[in-house]
């Protein structure tokens, strides 16, 4: 990257690193002054912008530098704001769906008591953020804060131990994954319309768990499918 591309690369993560702190600041603002439904949905918003320019910003920095550059320097503080972003988003957004019910949507969240100071500190890690950022615009570079390699080789040598701890292909991990995907899959609709019961099975099967502990006898007859049936042996009627 020459050095005028990389310095207009710094200036425009810059610039959308305070434009994203100008908008979160606004929405905190503009809900302090009034707060209700209509603006803490505005607010949210305004600081899911501030968290994706926040976000791009980081990032941009830490591209700008992570290959020339000793990973014991500043853009990764970037890197650093940029994780901590990543959670403050999702912890709020899923802390508020869960108290919703999972009915809330994740753009637009009315963010719960527990929620809101979650969805608020994107703010001050995007005035963080900025910190470094501006050192950047203004030095060309990063401030050194140690000599070590720089993160790219340190990703490139590590890359061989990850590829064969993470990788996917042995069929152990492969039949884990596939586990953990489809119950994840089954489970969302059950989280989201709990306590109500999906499925036409499911429904029968907490019909007969009802029946059985109102009388705690595995010979009792119970009403099954329709009909009063003896169990374990399902096809006596009484």
């Amino acid at each position: 990257m020459s050095k005028m591309k990389e310095r207009l690369w710094l200036l425009t993560a810059t610039a959308l690193n305070a434009l994203g702190l100008m908008a979160g600041l606004h929405g905190v603002a503009v809900f302090r002054e009034n707060p209700s439904l209509v603006t803490m949905v505005r607010l949210d918003y305004l600081l899911w912008a501030d968290f994706l320019l926040s976000l791009a910003a980081a990032l941009m920095n830490v591209k700008a530098f992570w290959r020339t550059h000793s990973v014991a320097s500043t853009y990764t503080l970037n890197l650093a704001y940029a994780a901590l972003l990543v959670l403050a988003r999702l912890a709020s957004t899923i802390q508020s769906m869960l108290d919703y019910d999972l009915m809330n949507p994740p753009v637009g969240t009315l963010h719960t008591p527990r929620a809101l100071p979650l969805a608020l500190l994107i703010v001050p890690l995007s005035a963080l953020n900025l910190v470094p950022s501006l050192a950047h615009l203004l030095l060309s570079q990063p401030i050194l804060l140690a000599d070590a390699p720089a993160l790219h080789n340190l990703l490139a040598a590590a890359r061989p131990l990850l590829a064969g701890k993470l990788s996917p292909n042995t069929p152990r991990r492969a039949v884990t994954l596939a586990f953990l995907t489809a119950f994840l899959l089954r489970l969302y609709p059950e989280l989201k319309y709990w306590p109500w019961h999906i499925g036409w099975d499911t429904v029968e099967y907490t019909a007969h768990l009802q029946d059985f502990l109102e009388r705690l006898n595995p010979f009792t007859a119970y009403h099954w499918m329709g009909a009063m049936r003896n169990t374990p042996r399902s096809s006596t009627s009484s």
